[in-house]
């Protein structure tokens, strides 16, 4: 009777799914050039983790995912902005392009690897 139950409302919500978590798919450090994974002090670094995403001018703490249709992720939370007090509701959609390309508030992102690590991207 369950499994039965289960599938009508996975029936009835198809290609949508929630998460209060970013997928490991896209967590890790990312750039926009290959150049900005090594440079700690770049302003093009983006670090995404389960439930933050960390970049140039602004942190968000991610409360809910929800993965659309499209395959691209909506991200809700709080954010806090360079140069405001504070932080306030926001909201990030992110797609995953392919496994080493993000896209991001239009702009691709590149995967940094292993060896490219610049440490934490930094939030002023």
């Amino acid at each position: 009777m369950k499994r039965v139950l289960i599938s009508g409302v996975l029936v009835l919500f198809p290609g949508t799914a929630y998460a209060n978590v970013l997928p490991k798919s896209v967590q890790g450090l990312w750039a926009f050039e290959v150049a900005d994974c090594s440079n700690a002090e770049s302003d093009g670094l983006l670090k995404i983790g389960a439930n933050t995403v960390t970049f140039f001018a602004s942190a968000h703490v991610i409360k809910r995912v929800v993965r659309r249709p499209d395959g691209s992720l909506s991200a809700s939370g709080f954010v806090s902005n360079e140069g405001e007090e504070g932080r306030g509701p926001g909201s990030l959609t992110l797609k995953l392009i392919s496994p080493d390309k993000l896209l991001l508030l239009a702009h691709s992102y590149h995967r940094c690897g292993k060896g490219e690590r610049a440490g934490r991207a930094k939030h002023r």
